[in-house]
């Protein structure tokens, strides 16, 4: 509905008197008395009485300078008669929840409106007054799945969510490089490469000198210069590893879509290959720890031995449980974004039952594009 216009004992004393004509886009003329000496607030309070454009909506321009609210009209040389200033009203946005034959009539109407008001405003114009049913507003046409899209887009835009993104695809591309680099050694080893003979004779006998010094000893065959064997347990840490790489691709998914679904699985996925990855390597650290003491001839105790190889996986299990953590934080703030939207599209459907005018699927108010009454609405994907 359009505002009252102000009424006169609450606008502010003019001292000095002179006419300002205030144009809009649909070049409709609005003349409006006003003092050089008023603020740009005091000005725009009075505009709305004639424009019917709320004061938070008007964007005034003059002489390619944009007016603040805390300036007065004289500071921006506006202290003569006639002086023209371009109104660009904030425009409001109307979303559609009707069907598509409902969209495209209210599409034809809205540009029969358009086209009238083109018109209205053209006699105006010719008049050199302004139009009887203010200045022209643009629209924003928006439809419920697009609504719905801008609705994500609003909810997921701060700070906190931004950071905790940011910290999922880290330890996402952090997992993927270790897990790449674990799977290329296990596929080398699966397929029996060894090391590169350092005598350069092709594998042949180790017992041949190389030219040179006859002296010389030739080098023995050292097995610490082989790569190990494949072993049965290597099945297994294929798996981890394959798995961990899935993980890693599921948190970069997670954090570009942003979905609670995706962020749940990730977070499940994360805790069942950090499970599965310290345990693997817990009871490998054990194998090795008792290997070495046979070796070395040496007794080891069962609490020894297992604090030895829990302090060989101390440092990749803190780096698990902090990965563990930062999915757990951004599944929350996930799931906060997804109630709250659906809270206040709850309130809004509430609201909005008692307040149509007969159209279907469609709200009668309307608000201006940008304010927070309007990026409310697009969340719930109703129309302003």
């Amino acid at each position: 509905k359009s505002s009252p216009s102000p009424s006169p004992s609450l606008a502010p004393p003019i001292h000095n008197e002179i006419n300002v004509i205030l144009m809009d886009a649909a070049q409709s003329k609005f003349n409006i008395k006003c003092d050089p000496q008023w603020k740009v607030s005091e000005f725009k309070d009075v505009s709305a009485g004639v424009t019917k454009v709320p004061p938070p909506s008007q964007r005034l321009i003059h002489m390619g300078k944009l007016l603040r609210d805390d300036a007065t009209l004289g500071e921006f040389g506006i202290t003569e008669d006639d002086k023209i200033i371009h109104l660009f009203p904030k425009p409001n946005v109307v979303i559609h929840n009707n069907n598509s034959s409902s969209n495209n009539t209210a599409s034809t109407n809205g540009n029969n409106d358009q086209s009238n008001g083109n018109s209205s405003g053209d006699n105006a114009n010719n008049d050199g007054g302004g139009g009887a049913e203010g200045a022209h507003v643009p629209q924003i046409v928006l439809d419920a799945e697009e609504a719905s899209r801008r609705s994500q887009i609003l909810i997921l835009s701060s700070q906190e969510i931004f950071e905790a993104q940011h910290r999922v695809k880290i330890f996402s591309f952090l997992l993927m490089i270790i897990s790449s680099m674990e799977l290329l050694t296990l596929m080398t080893l699966f397929v029996g490469v060894q090391a590169e003979d350092p005598t350069g004779n092709g594998g042949g006998s180790t017992n041949s000198a190389p030219p040179g010094n006859p002296t010389d000893t030739p080098p023995t065959n050292n097995a610490s210069m082989q790569m190990r064997t494949w072993q049965d347990s290597d099945y297994f840490d294929t798996l981890i590893s394959a798995f961990g790489f899935y993980v890693s691709l599921l948190g970069i998914k997670a954090t570009t879509e942003n979905t609670l679904q995706l962020a749940k699985r990730y977070f499940l996925c994360l805790v069942a290959a950090g499970i599965g990855y310290n345990c693997y390597y817990y009871y490998t650290n054990v194998q090795q720890e008792q290997k070495h003491a046979e070796e070395r001839n040496q007794h080891i105790g069962p609490s020894e031995l297992y604090t030895t190889a829990f302090m060989g996986i101390l440092l990749p299990l803190t780096v698990w449980l902090l990965c563990i953590i930062r999915a757990y934080q951004f599944q929350n703030l996930i799931r906060e974004a997804e109630l709250e939207a659906e809270e206040r599209t709850r309130g809004l459907n509430g609201n909005g039952e008692g307040g149509t005018d007969g159209g279907e699927g469609e709200m009668a108010r309307s608000l201006p594009y940008g304010s927070d009454d309007l990026e409310l609405a697009a969340e719930r994907g109703i129309s302003t």
